[in-house]
């Protein structure tokens, strides 16, 4: 399924996606969603590698270029969204795929929640339910199509 919507998927998600389907299958739900966080994550740094030279602006470049450097996603996610969304307001531009910005979001929150939320050690263990492990496993292929659909879209574009 992921293939068919996204027909060269990076090998880094692929190797984690494929991960994260073998231990779903056999029934260990917090490592199969944290490593779909893991290819989660390396969908995002793929939209914000293609960000970077699609940048106009050059101190909004300056300041991304000094996110990217840093350790923290939730900065560089504010600032994607932010950017995104500016983007939808009024008119976006031709080719500019639908809720981009809504796409960037939902990334990070998968992200969150399946490779900080559970990967992190707590006093209570993790107990993601199967449903909720499988639905992240089925949605996830339409997520990294939008975003294959902004990378194509800012390596052809200036924003």
């Amino acid at each position: 399924r992921l293939e068919s919507r996204v027909p060269q998927v990076d090998p880094t998600v692929r190797i984690y996606v494929a991960e994260s389907l073998s231990t779903f299958l056999h029934g260990n739900l917090t490592a199969s969603m944290v490593m779909l966080g893991v290819a989660a994550e390396r969908v995002f740094d793929l939209i914000c590698e293609a960000l970077e030279p699609a940048l106009l602006d050059a101190a909004e470049k300056s300041k991304f270029q000094k996110l990217l450097t840093q350790l923290s996603v939730r900065r560089r996610l504010d600032w994607v969204h932010e950017k995104m969304r500016r983007l939808e307001d009024g008119r976006p531009p031709a080719g500019y795929p639908d809720r981009a910005s809504v796409m960037t979001i939902a990334i990070y929150e998968l992200m969150r929640a399946q490779r900080n939320d559970l990967g992190h050690p707590r006093e209570e263990p993790p107990r993601p339910s199967r449903d909720d492990a499988f639905a992240h496993l089925q949605i996830f292929p339409t997520y990294y199509a939008t975003a294959e659909s902004l990378r194509a879209f800012l390596r052809t574009s200036n924003v």
